[in-house]
């Protein structure tokens, strides 16, 4: 057998190898993030956003569904608020505790304000290598993706 052959030959055993190695891999499930918030979207009754300290949507979950108190009409746009309810769930790809200066999170003035009942979720800057936003809840940052940002507006139809 010449030295080409079997160069060949160890080239494509260390090639599978490889290919195997991958395959094995991307079956590997992803690492589980713990959620933002402990809250189910089904458990929450209310809602209620704020952007630069002003009052954009407070809803309600009535026996006939969700309905706005800033505009008393019911909410027609049920994507919309399982976006908004998702938000809840979002995974936290990385929380640590909150130190007594918020300024370099953005979060000294957050620019949203987000309350699930009792439980507010303030809304900061974006983390400037993975673009990730920092989000205040309690006594943690978080850090989510910025994926449910563009849901802080009032329901469609409101004023």
């Amino acid at each position: 057998m010449s030295p080409v052959v079997r160069a060949n030959g160890l080239l494509a055993a260390v090639a599978l190898l490889l290919a195997f190695a991958l395959w094995r891999s991307s079956e590997t499930p992803p690492p589980a993030y713990p959620p933002l918030t402990p809250l189910k979207p089904e458990a929450i009754r209310q809602v209620r956003i704020e952007a630069k300290g002003r009052l954009v949507e407070a809803l309600e979950r009535t026996a006939q569904g969700w309905r706005s108190r800033v505009t008393g009409k019911p909410v027609t746009d049920e994507t919309w608020l399982g976006h908004l309810l998702h938000i809840a769930e979002l995974p936290s790809l990385q929380r640590f505790p909150a130190p007594e200066d918020l300024a370099p999170y953005g979060l000294d003035a957050p620019r949203y304000r987000l309350w699930f009942g009792d439980l507010l979720v303030e809304w900061g800057a974006l983390e400037p290598l993975g673009r990730r936003r920092y989000v205040h809840t309690g006594d943690t940052i978080h850090l989510i993706t910025d994926g449910y940002t563009h849901h802080l507006h009032a329901a469609k139809g409101a004023p």
